[in-house]
């Protein structure tokens, strides 16, 4: 952990309650569905830019189980799991 002095005030502030920053995830998956808010994720190419930044990311198909595919992905050594998509994929 940092030492208190290294943090900025908002880490100093979080310190204080017991939190303390993370180690980034070293096998991160970003499960996208492209057709979500119209495209719009398609559109902004969040697939493309996350494997710009060393992120699997997982295009979604119509039909598919998204809570199988991130059970899948945490077996297979995924450490931090994100979704963009519209209500259906934050729910799961």
């Amino acid at each position: 952990m940092l030492p208190t002095s290294a943090m900025n005030p908002s880490e100093q502030r979080l310190s204080r309650h017991g939190w303390r920053p993370a180690d980034p995830p070293r096998r991160p998956v970003l499960f996208v569905n492209p057709r979500s808010g119209g495209g719009k994720a398609a559109r902004a190419r969040v697939a493309e830019r996350a494997r710009e930044q060393g992120i699997e990311a997982v295009i979604l198909d119509p039909g598919q189980n998204l809570a199988a595919l991130a059970g899948k992905a945490a077996a297979a050594g995924a450490d931090a799991l994100g979704a963009a998509g519209g209500d259906g994929s934050l729910a799961v």
